[in-house]
């Protein structure tokens, strides 16, 4: 039987040599009994390498923008939308490696940066991590809906539906 690391516990981390909490750490890969380990690397390093290499963006390379977008396409197609009507050279060029709605770096997302589109008109809007996708998609792209969250936010629970 394998034996594993306490994920708990304090580790090294693989770059620095610094002992840190796990907390330090981003999440890695899922085991096939459905526990979580975490990453070798630190989140500091992490942070500083992307930083220094692309200053602080992710790079992708065309074949992986045509993936995305092939993916993209298919999904859409089989969900019954219209598919995103952008090329590859206008979703580089509006990559920033951010998701455009919260700012949180595609780094330390879960999951990578998706492309946003309107799937009435298959108008390209932009790069979404997977939770701001999802509250869009939630919401049905209402931006009555969207507001009123934002007056029931701040409002600490008024009711909106009037």
């Amino acid at each position: 039987m394998v034996t594993r690391t306490d994920e708990t516990q304090p580790r090294k981390c693989s770059i620095c040599a610094i002992v840190k909490l796990p907390s330090a750490f981003y999440d890695g890969n899922r085991r096939v009994d459905g526990t979580q380990c975490k990453g070798s690397r630190c989140k500091q390093c992490i942070r500083e390498y992307y930083r220094k290499h692309n200053k602080g963006l992710r790079a992708i390379p065309s074949r992986d923008m045509e993936i995305r977008l092939r993916t993209s396409r298919k999904d859409a197609k089989e969900r019954g939308h219209l598919p995103c009507f952008a090329d590859v050279d206008e979703l580089a060029s509006s990559f920033t490696g951010r998701c455009f709605i919260c700012g949180v770096p595609e780094i330390e997302c879960a999951v990578r940066l998706v492309m946003d589109h309107d799937h009435a008109t298959g108008q390209f809007r932009g790069w979404l991590c997977h939770k701001c996708n999802r509250a869009l998609g939630l919401i049905n792209d209402s931006t009555d809906v969207a507001v009123k969250l934002g007056v029931y936010l701040e409002n600490s629970g008024t009711i909106c539906y009037t």
